[in-house]
């Protein structure tokens, strides 16, 4: 039986991979509902990402948390996905983010990774109520609403088609990132050269008269 117990204060960003598989186990097989989300988070991402356990053993990283945690898939997801958004903003203390539930956590995560500034939405995060958090946020974003365009060609048309998206990319932007002209099936950029087809089109061409 392994005795090893977590200090009071213990950092798992820090541990080394045994003592962080040992930490995993007895926080998680515990179901222990008071082990905040930051420790959670990070425990089991740096086992997923560093690949500290036998993956050759499991179909996927949901599989072996379900089995050696006693996790369900979506509790492994929102793990990962709260341990790669403070991953993503290290300006931000740590103390910061156990301060936070996670709706809020994740919704300063969107508005960081838009290039909101650090210490201002820390402290508009710590400051107001989740409800009033998110509608800052969402002011802040500007957020547009998307919608689902399906579009049916033919075949033949799949080489002028792609030729023109690439151009776009390529052509539209000024960005480094979107220079790249293979991203032109991204869904993050898609929209983007979309947008610059269009508006190349309607620079080129007069309105439609009006049907009277």
């Amino acid at each position: 039986m392994n005795d090893w117990k977590a200090p009071p204060a213990v950092d798992p960003r820090i541990l080394n991979p045994a003592d962080l598989m040992t930490l995993a186990t007895l926080l998680l097989m515990k179901d222990d509902r008071h082990t905040h989300w930051t420790l959670v988070a990070i425990v089991l991402g740096r086992i997923i990402d560093e690949q500290i356990y036998d993956r050759s053993l499991y179909a996927s990283d949901e599989d072996w948390a379900k089995e050696k945690l006693g996790m369900t898939r979506g509790e492994v997801r929102l793990a990962l996905k709260l341990y790669r958004a403070m991953g993503r903003h290290p300006a931000v203390p740590i103390d910061t983010w156990r301060s936070l539930p996670k709706p809020k956590a994740l919704l300063l995560d969107e508005v960081l990774t838009a290039g909101g500034d650090v210490t201002q939405w820390c402290l508009k995060a710590k400051g107001t109520t989740t409800k009033d958090f998110e509608a800052e946020v969402r002011r802040q974003l500007k957020e547009d609403v998307f919608l689902t365009l399906t579009i049916r060609y033919p075949e033949s048309m799949k080489e002028l088609v792609e030729e023109a998206f690439r151009r776009a990319v390529y052509y539209g932007y000024d960005e480094p990132i979107q220079h790249d002209p293979a991203r032109w099936r991204d869904p993050a950029v898609v929209f983007q050269a979309l947008e610059v087809l269009c508006q190349s089109y309607l620079q080129e061409t007069e309105p439609v008269p009006e049907t009277p």
